[in-house]
């Protein structure tokens, strides 16, 4: 029963310091981003470099699947679709990455200076 005293006696104290001493406790930003508008960028950059790192992937496992098909259609019809939705989303990917450049470019004020 005393050491329970003693242990929360000692953690109200811990938590106290800061206040007691005045201390400044400062907590950065683990993002690093300014603004929404900054965070949205990043997130869209970051996807679209992970997408641009993947596509030539997919395109040579495409690749692969028509070359070991050995004629059977079934095969070339799956490596037909990877390589066709590959394509997509490499599509959607660069479409996405300009639309909000677009946008800010339309948007942005004219600085008539």
């Amino acid at each position: 029963m005393l050491k329970k005293k003693i242990l929360s006696i000692f953690l109200l104290l811990l938590c106290l310091v800061p206040a007691i001493t005045e201390a400044q406790v400062e907590i950065q930003n683990p993002l690093e981003a300014g603004s929404i508008s900054e965070l949205i960028k990043r997130i869209i950059d970051f996807i679209f470099y992970i997408g641009v790192a993947i596509t030539p992937i997919m395109i040579v496992v495409a690749a692969f699947h028509f070359l070991t098909a050995a004629g059977d259609p079934k095969k070339v019809s799956q490596a037909k679709k990877i390589l066709l939705y590959t394509l997509i989303g490499l599509a959607i990917l660069l479409v996405a990455k300009a639309i909000p450049e677009l946008l800010r470019e339309i948007l942005e004020p004219i600085d008539k200076t």
